[in-house]
């Protein structure tokens, strides 16, 4: 019942927030409640609760992370807004490895329906909610969308 309450708690708070801190100290508590889940022995029913809340965390990111300004390259040129020196954030300013930004930005490219049908099939087959199985889904839409891309491209005179 405690993880149910815990679940619903951070599903709504995920859905309230809009900023990137705010939904990777979600993501960062659902794999904690993820992992001691694992480690206590509990079932798979309530690791994948929490492994949901994580993916749906780092799905959000991704839509943030794609939202943003970027952070120029090398010593980037500082901008005056109210006689203030403003420059957007780099990722290791908000603690995200480029990695990170990359995966998460693929999982968030996943349209919703495949997303959801994504988790309602490993959870229906029993199976461990990973990043990783999101992210391969990510990767085979890309592959299909660029075959279709050759697929449709006139042909060469």
């Amino acid at each position: 019942m405690e993880a149910l309450t815990r679940y619903d708690a951070m599903r709504t708070a995920l859905v309230e927030s809009h900023r990137i801190d705010d939904v990777k100290d979600i993501r960062d508590k659902a794999e904690a409640l993820r992992l001691y889940a694992k480690q206590a022995g509990e079932g798979l029913e309530n690791q994948n609760m929490m492994a949901e809340i994580k993916l749906r965390a780092e799905r959000r990111c991704g839509e943030l992370l794609g939202e943003m300004d970027r952070a120029e390259v090398g010593r980037p040129e500082k901008t005056y807004h109210d006689d203030t020196i403003v420059s957007p954030p780099t990722l290791s300013d908000i603690g995200i490895t480029r990695v990170q930004s990359s995966r998460w930005q693929a999982i968030a490219s996943v349209p919703e329906p495949v997303f959801e049908q994504h988790l309602a099939t490993v959870k229906a087959a029993a199976q461990e909610l990973t990043s990783a199985g999101v992210f391969r889904v990510a990767k085979e839409l890309d592959r299909m969308a660029d075959y279709q891309a050759k697929v449709d491209a006139p042909a060469l005179p």
